[in-house]
């Protein structure tokens, strides 16, 4: 009888460890399925970060049907690169609604003043802000023609920013929008040369944005955004004396960043 009840003890306590044991693996159960759960929400977080800095790097203007269009990458050498949009000459992009609902005044700036010159006549301009009236409406229209008259015959730039050689460029009509130029700096040194005649120089930072951009005007440039290029001109009398104005070179700020580190190694 004393051994039975003994067996029987024995058998309540194994019961008891077990009915302990179970609770403790369901709350271990539970809290590992928590930290499952957790981290799958950290992943999906992450991922749809690192999705938007991607979209944003390809700099993807979203209406693009296959997703390729105007978008920016990086080719195997790390070189950043643009697909471009195919080019079409045939377009005429002021009967598009899209473009024409877009802000498509020019802004100019110089100090504290800023004007918009479409609302101004050429004879109200000076010589940098008729220039750049004209330069932008040959743009927009594709007259590369007129286009290629303001460009310098010694003109040297970055061959990233309208190619090696812009006064041999063609391309159609761009849509070019929110255009912002700032006048940085004038020089009318009696030094100041140009093609051995007195010029004055002039420094403007110019940024727009060209919709579906094709890269026959603006190279290194996404659809829809804006990166802004540095422009120097120099303004003469020429041989026919009237008051001419051409683009002696253009650069980007990461050209300047480049110049001063030369220096500063020097």
């Amino acid at each position: 009888m004393k051994k039975n009840s003994m067996a029987t003890l024995e058998e309540k306590r194994k019961n008891a460890k077990r009915q302990s044991i179970v609770p403790q693996k369901k709350k271990k159960l539970k809290k590992a399925v928590i930290i499952i759960i957790c981290i799958f929400v950290v992943l999906v977080v992450l991922y749809g970060a690192l999705a938007l800095v991607n979209m944003w790097l390809k700099g993807t203007d979203g209406k693009t049907g296959d997703g390729e269009q105007g978008e920016m990458n990086f080719n195997p050498d790390g070189i950043l690169s643009v697909n471009y949009y195919e080019p079409d000459y045939s377009a005429d992009i002021f009967t598009e609604s899209e473009y024409l609902a877009k802000d498509r005044s020019l802004r100019f700036t110089d100090g504290n003043i800023s004007i918009v010159l479409d609302e101004y006549t050429d004879d109200e301009l000076d010589a940098g802000q008729k220039f750049f009236k004209n330069y932008f409406d040959a743009v927009t229209h594709g007259d590369y023609e007129s286009y290629s008259e303001m460009i310098a015959d010694g003109y040297s730039g970055n061959p990233n920013v309208y190619g090696a050689n812009p006064k041999e460029k063609k391309f159609p009509m761009q849509r070019i929008y929110n255009v912002n130029i700032k006048k940085l700096a004038i020089s009318d040194d009696e030094n100041n040369v140009y093609n051995g005649r007195h010029a004055i120089f002039g420094i403007y930072e110019v940024s727009y944005c060209i919709s579906k951009n094709d890269g026959e005007f603006r190279l290194g440039l996404p659809s829809d955004k804006t990166i802004p290029v540095i422009y120097q001109t120099a303004t003469f009398i020429d041989e026919s004396g009237e008051e001419k104005t051409v683009i002696t070179t253009a650069y980007l700020y990461d050209d300047i960043a480049g110049m001063s580190e030369g220096n500063g190694a020097k």
